[in-house]
Protein backbone atom coordinates (compact mmCIF):
# COMPACT_ATOMS: atom_id res chain seq x y z
CA UNK A 1 0.00 0.00 0.00
CA UNK A 2 1.08 3.40 -0.71
CA UNK A 3 1.67 5.63 2.26
CA UNK A 4 1.71 9.97 1.00
CA UNK A 5 2.61 12.71 3.05
CA UNK A 6 0.80 15.70 2.30
CA UNK A 7 2.34 19.43 3.00
CA UNK A 8 -0.97 21.60 3.06
CA UNK A 9 -2.19 25.06 3.96
CA UNK A 10 -4.93 24.56 6.65
CA UNK A 11 -7.23 27.40 4.83
CA UNK A 12 -7.43 25.71 1.99
CA UNK A 13 -9.51 22.37 3.74
CA UNK A 14 -8.04 19.81 1.77
CA UNK A 15 -7.46 16.81 3.74
CA UNK A 16 -11.12 15.55 3.02
CA UNK A 17 -10.69 16.40 -0.82
CA UNK A 18 -7.38 14.22 -0.44
CA UNK A 19 -8.33 11.09 1.13
CA UNK A 20 -11.50 11.01 -1.08
CA UNK A 21 -9.23 11.45 -4.51
CA UNK A 22 -6.41 9.49 -3.39
CA UNK A 23 -7.29 6.23 -1.39
CA UNK A 24 -4.07 5.22 0.04
CA UNK A 25 -2.93 6.09 3.76
CA UNK A 26 -2.29 9.46 3.63
CA UNK A 27 -0.90 12.29 6.27
CA UNK A 28 -0.43 15.65 6.60
CA UNK A 29 1.67 18.04 7.82
CA UNK A 30 0.18 21.53 7.65
CA UNK A 31 1.71 24.96 7.57
CA UNK A 32 0.30 28.58 6.04
CA UNK A 33 0.65 28.98 2.38
CA UNK A 34 3.58 25.72 3.04
CA UNK A 35 5.58 28.20 4.31
CA UNK A 36 7.15 25.87 6.17
CA UNK A 37 10.63 26.78 7.70
CA UNK A 38 12.76 23.11 7.72
CA UNK A 39 14.83 23.79 10.98
CA UNK A 40 16.81 20.48 12.76
CA UNK A 41 13.90 20.13 14.96
CA UNK A 42 10.72 20.07 12.30
CA UNK A 43 13.66 17.70 10.07
CA UNK A 44 13.82 15.04 12.91
CA UNK A 45 9.96 14.91 12.91
CA UNK A 46 9.70 14.82 9.66
CA UNK A 47 12.43 11.74 8.61
CA UNK A 48 11.21 9.89 11.77
CA UNK A 49 7.64 9.55 10.30
CA UNK A 50 8.57 8.99 6.99
CA UNK A 51 11.08 5.99 8.46
CA UNK A 52 8.55 4.70 10.69
CA UNK A 53 5.13 4.87 8.37
CA UNK A 54 7.42 3.79 5.60
CA UNK A 55 6.23 7.09 3.38
CA UNK A 56 7.04 6.53 0.27
CA UNK A 57 6.09 9.85 -1.59
CA UNK A 58 5.54 13.27 -0.45
CA UNK A 59 3.88 16.08 -2.09
CA UNK A 60 3.68 19.98 -1.72
CA UNK A 61 -0.52 21.19 -2.37
CA UNK A 62 -1.98 24.56 -2.45
CA UNK A 63 -5.19 25.60 -3.66
CA UNK A 64 -5.37 27.68 -6.65
CA UNK A 65 -6.81 30.59 -4.47
CA UNK A 66 -4.84 30.00 -1.20
CA UNK A 67 -5.90 33.23 0.42
CA UNK A 68 -1.98 33.74 2.10
CA UNK A 69 0.01 33.47 -0.76
CA UNK A 70 -2.52 35.32 -3.30
CA UNK A 71 -2.74 38.31 0.30
CA UNK A 72 1.31 38.27 -0.63
CA UNK A 73 0.75 38.52 -4.46
CA UNK A 74 -1.20 41.56 -3.80
CA UNK A 75 1.18 42.92 -1.10
CA UNK A 76 -0.97 42.70 1.67
CA UNK A 77 -0.07 43.03 5.36
CA UNK A 78 -1.63 39.59 6.90
CA UNK A 79 1.52 38.41 6.01
CA UNK A 80 3.48 41.06 7.96
CA UNK A 81 1.08 41.13 10.76
CA UNK A 82 1.65 37.43 11.38
CA UNK A 83 5.63 37.40 11.42
CA UNK A 84 5.46 36.11 7.93
CA UNK A 85 7.77 38.45 6.28
CA UNK A 86 10.60 36.09 4.96
CA UNK A 87 7.47 34.41 3.39
CA UNK A 88 5.89 37.94 2.21
CA UNK A 89 9.31 39.00 0.21
CA UNK A 90 9.77 35.27 -1.30
CA UNK A 91 6.36 35.25 -2.76
CA UNK A 92 6.39 39.11 -4.15
CA UNK A 93 10.06 37.89 -5.03
CA UNK A 94 8.88 35.13 -7.32
CA UNK A 95 6.16 37.28 -8.47
CA UNK A 96 8.84 40.35 -9.69
CA UNK A 97 10.79 36.87 -11.13
CA UNK A 98 7.57 35.59 -13.08
CA UNK A 99 6.88 38.56 -14.46
CA UNK A 100 10.64 39.35 -16.05
CA UNK A 101 10.63 36.03 -17.36
CA UNK A 102 6.92 35.75 -18.49
CA UNK A 103 4.14 37.22 -20.56
CA UNK A 104 1.08 35.66 -19.36
CA UNK A 105 -2.58 36.85 -18.50
CA UNK A 106 -2.27 34.59 -14.95
CA UNK A 107 0.71 34.17 -13.16
CA UNK A 108 -0.56 33.17 -9.92
CA UNK A 109 0.05 28.73 -11.28
CA UNK A 110 2.74 29.52 -12.18
CA UNK A 111 4.25 32.07 -9.11
CA UNK A 112 2.45 29.07 -6.76
CA UNK A 113 4.16 26.22 -8.95
CA UNK A 114 7.65 28.76 -8.09
CA UNK A 115 7.00 28.89 -4.36
CA UNK A 116 6.44 24.75 -4.34
CA UNK A 117 9.30 23.86 -6.26
CA UNK A 118 11.25 26.47 -4.22
CA UNK A 119 9.80 24.20 -1.09
CA UNK A 120 10.34 21.12 -2.70
CA UNK A 121 14.21 22.00 -3.25
CA UNK A 122 14.51 22.76 0.43
CA UNK A 123 13.07 19.43 1.64
CA UNK A 124 14.94 17.18 -1.09
CA UNK A 125 18.21 19.54 -0.37
CA UNK A 126 17.43 18.58 3.86
CA UNK A 127 17.02 15.03 3.19
CA UNK A 128 19.87 14.12 0.97
CA UNK A 129 21.72 14.87 4.36
CA UNK A 130 19.75 11.17 5.81
CA UNK A 131 20.50 7.64 4.24
CA UNK A 132 16.82 5.71 3.85
CA UNK A 133 14.49 8.81 2.79
CA UNK A 134 14.47 8.11 -0.37
CA UNK A 135 11.07 9.77 -0.82
CA UNK A 136 9.32 10.61 -4.56
CA UNK A 137 8.72 14.53 -3.58
CA UNK A 138 6.31 16.36 -5.62
CA UNK A 139 3.69 19.13 -5.90
CA UNK A 140 0.38 20.10 -7.15
CA UNK A 141 -2.70 22.67 -7.42
CA UNK A 142 -5.91 22.28 -6.29
CA UNK A 143 -8.42 23.37 -8.56
CA UNK A 144 -11.98 24.38 -6.63
CA UNK A 145 -13.16 25.05 -9.71
CA UNK A 146 -12.91 22.01 -11.80
CA UNK A 147 -12.13 19.83 -8.55
CA UNK A 148 -8.61 18.72 -10.16
CA UNK A 149 -4.84 18.53 -9.03
CA UNK A 150 -2.61 19.57 -11.85
CA UNK A 151 0.86 19.11 -11.18
CA UNK A 152 3.03 22.06 -10.73
CA UNK A 153 5.75 23.65 -13.87
CA UNK A 154 8.93 21.84 -13.59
CA UNK A 155 11.54 23.47 -11.93
CA UNK A 156 13.16 24.13 -15.04
CA UNK A 157 10.32 26.65 -15.98
CA UNK A 158 10.74 28.19 -12.82
CA UNK A 159 13.43 30.12 -13.68
CA UNK A 160 14.95 33.30 -11.26
CA UNK A 161 15.67 36.34 -12.71
CA UNK A 162 19.48 36.75 -14.18
CA UNK A 163 21.22 39.66 -15.58
CA UNK A 164 24.38 39.83 -17.27
CA UNK A 165 26.69 42.89 -16.81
Amino acid sequence: MQKHLYFICPTDGLETVLNSEFKQENYFYTSLGNSLEIDIYSLSQLIELVLTKEINQITFVLSDDNCIVLESLKNRCFSERTGFIGFHQQILKQKEDTEVLWKTRSNEFLILSYHLNDKIKELKQAFNSFVGTQCLIAGKIYSKNSNTFTDIYPDIICLEQFNLN
